[in-house]
């Protein structure tokens, strides 16, 4: 039973990220941070006509925590580059 309890915390540390324009650039930036979580992540891509939808599933909150800092960070700072 310890899958399904491990199953029903990553549904409750759930992150959606919709409606983007999907390109290389902002692809990096999504799944870059994903190396830096410590539990397990559970992530899905899907692509309708060149938009996005990205669901991320995490082990503990904490991680899915420090993703988001982690994406607002380096989309703010690309953002700043250009």
């Amino acid at each position: 039973m310890h899958g399904n309890e491990t199953y029903m915390t990553m549904l409750r540390n759930k992150l959606k990220i919709s409606n983007f324009k999907i390109n290389d650039e902002i692809l990096d930036s999504f799944y870059e941070p994903l190396d830096y979580t410590e539990g397990l992540v559970w992530y899905e891509m899907i692509n309708t006509y060149g938009h996005g939808d990205l669901e991320i599933l995490f082990e503990n909150a904490l991680d899915m925590e420090n993703y988001r800092i982690n994406l607002a960070t380096t989309l703010g700072i690309n953002k700043i580059i250009k």
